[in-house]
C-alpha cells in the first residue's frame, strides 16, 4: 500500500507524504470504529466518536470515558424529562405571545 513520496494517493490523487499517509489511515480506522459503533447502536457521532478515540490515544482510560458518557446522557435525559414537566414561565404560548 505505500507508495514513493510524491506520488499521487490513488484515492485523494494528492502526494504522497508520511504524514498524508497517516491522517488516511487514522480516516479509515475511524471508519471502522464507527462502523462498530453503529452496528453497536451506541448513537455516537462520528465526531464524539473521534474525539473519544483522540481521548484515548492521549492516555485517558477507557472505562472512565464510557462511564463519563453514560452519565451524560443520564443528565441530559433527566433534563429533558425535567423540561417536559415543568416548562419555563419565558417558554412562549402556542399563540406566539409570551406569558
Amino acid at each position: 500500500r505505500r507508495t514513493e513520496p510524491g506520488a499521487p494517493n490513488q484515492r485523494t490523487k494528492a502526494p504522497w507524504t508520511p504524514m498524508a499517509e497517516e491522517a488516511e489511515d487514522r480516516r479509515e480506522a475511524l471508519d471502522i470504529f464507527f462502523e462498530i459503533s453503529s452496528i453497536l447502536k451506541t448513537g455516537l457521532s462520528k465526531e464524539s466518536l473521534n474525539a473519544l478515540v483522540g481521548l484515548c490515544e492521549l492516555g485517558v482510560n477507557p472505562e472512565a470515558l464510557a462511564e463519563a458518557v453514560r452519565d451524560l446522557r443520564a443528565q441530559k435525559e433527566a433534563a429533558a424529562l425535567e423540561e417536559r414537566r415543568a416548562p419555563s414561565a419565558a417558554t412562549p404560548s402556542r399563540t406566539g405571545r409570551e406569558r
